[in-house]
């Protein structure tokens, strides 16, 4: 994404690795490789599907699988460099599995950042039933992708009155999209993930050759997207196994974890899809003793259709509905349910240097970060992901330089060095709050500053004495 720059020593200042989302590519990370990170080179791992050569999936059955497979690409590019790596959602799952698997085969990985990661282990009871059972279909990946850039702006959308031009002719359009969606053959899929992609930018021209190649592109899409989601549901269902903790250099802790205020609403809406979607198998199984298949699809439809659920999240009372809704199924069922809407991932990882809870949703805080588009998030990301230079193994000090005979800092020193990155990260975490909350505080006086100014300009002079 990009090149190094020249004179780049990367054992000073390590590459930065993007690992992909469930999206299957780096989109949305563009300013992580555009406008920062200028100082070092900047890779992806893009999904497997996404290359121009057959992949057979029956071999990446699960998230392990795929981490150990992006992890063993890698270490053959780059060797025993010191490397970064960031990923959000699914994406930060499968970059701390990656890096694990990197460190036992001769890798070198430094700092991880996870932006609220789903749990790494199986969903309790009755939910880890539905996971197990969960399937997505080509036609609604298709859909789903179809629907991204709506599920990214329902606040907007969901914060609109009723009756609104603007919104109401909005919804229109999306409610007559799924239906193309839901009614074309399955092979107009990709061209009509083409066609509407493509107007949005006035590109879309039918007999473009272009189209034709974007078309190919969007098969590849739909079909890596499906295969992302039965990762995902698959690990939920009991397919991975365990996660191992991860440490950096020396045994320190060496994560950022990121977490969403409101990640239980998040992964209890997920829980409710799922619900819906597996409702009639769930019912076969005898998983659901004395629940009728109708009233299941009456309670949970409305999660699906686009109007309802935008008018959900306007409501703002989606958690405590989302539990009454799944009380029909039984008390056992709902505290299956209640402990994915509570269960936190603090520690399952490995210890973190950093955590950071960001008020919103899920969708939210992971666009947010991976877009840079927070400031506090952008401040604490880049001095963890700061050069070596910039935190010296020898003093801990930011910029200090060790003497020509001391060789505490050398990455052939073994022990000496894993003791002094031990030393430098933990003094690093110190001075990494400590600065924060001065650039907070500087940052809060500038407002307030700027606020009294203007408060002189639009107030009335005071009446001359």
């Amino acid at each position: 994404l990009r090149p190094a720059p020249e004179g780049w020593d990367p054992r000073v200042t390590p590459r930065l690795v993007i690992m992909h989302s469930v999206m299957g590519d780096e989109g949305g990370y563009e300013r992580f490789y555009q406008t920062a990170n200028q100082d070092r080179e900047v890779l992806c791992l893009r999904h497997v599907g996404l290359c121009d050569t057959p992949v057979d999936f029956s071999d990446l059955r699960d998230a392990q699988q795929l981490a150990d497979r992006y992890a063993r690409e890698l270490i053959e590019h780059i060797g025993d460099e010191p490397f970064d790596m960031i990923g959000a959602s699914l994406g930060g799952s499968l970059a701390h599995r990656c890096v694990c698997t990197c460190q036992e085969i001769g890798g070198n990985p430094r700092r991880l950042t996870m932006i609220d990661p789903p749990a790494p282990e199986p969903l309790p009871g009755l939910m880890q039933t539905m996971a197990g059972e969960f399937g997505m279909t080509f036609r609604q990946a298709a859909e789903v992708l179809l629907l991204m850039p709506t599920y990214l702006k329902s606040g907007d959308l969901a914060g609109r009155e009723d009756g609104d031009p603007e919104g109401e002719a909005e919804k229109a359009a999306i409610r007559e999209l799924v239906q193309k969606c839901r009614t074309l053959p399955e092979e107009a899929l990709p061209y009509l993930v083409v066609k509407e992609g493509m107007s949005g930018l006035g590109m879309f021209k039918a007999d473009s050759p272009i189209v034709e190649v974007a078309i190919v592109k969007a098969t590849q899409r739909i079909k890596a997207f499906q295969h992302c989601v039965k990762i995902l549901w698959g690990g939920w269902g009991g397919n991975d196994p365990p996660a191992r903790h991860y440490r950096g250099p020396g045994g320190a802790p060496s994560i950022f974890l990121v977490k969403a205020s409101e990640r239980g609403e998040f992964f209890g809406f997920m829980m409710v899809l799922g619900l819906q979607s597996s409702g009639e198998k769930l019912i076969e199984r005898r998983a659901l003793p004395g629940v009728d298949l109708d009233a299941l699809k009456a309670r949970f439809d409305k999660y699906k259709e686009v109007d309802s659920a935008i008018a959900i999240f306007r409501d703002g009372n989606y958690r405590e509905m989302m539990q009454d809704d799944v009380s029909l199924l039984g008390d056992r069922a709902l505290n299956s349910f209640k402990s994915v809407q509570t269960k936190d991932v603090d520690g399952m990882h490995g210890p973190a240097a950093l955590t950071m809870t960001m008020e919103g949703n899920h969708l939210d805080v992971t666009t947010r970060c991976i877009s840079r588009r927070d400031l506090e998030f952008n401040y604490l990301a880049d001095l963890f992901m700061a050069p070596v230079s910039a935190f010296s193994a020898g003093s801990g000090k930011p910029g200090a330089k060790r003497d020509a005979g001391d060789d505490s800092g050398d990455v052939e020193d073994g022990a000496a060095h894993g003791a002094a990155v031990a030393r430098a990260n933990r003094s690093m975490v110190a001075r990494l709050r400590e600065r924060f909350d001065r650039a907070v505080e500087q940052q809060r006086e500038a407002l307030l500053s700027g606020f009294k100014n203007s408060l002189k300009v639009c107030l009335p002079p005071p009446p001359p004495e």
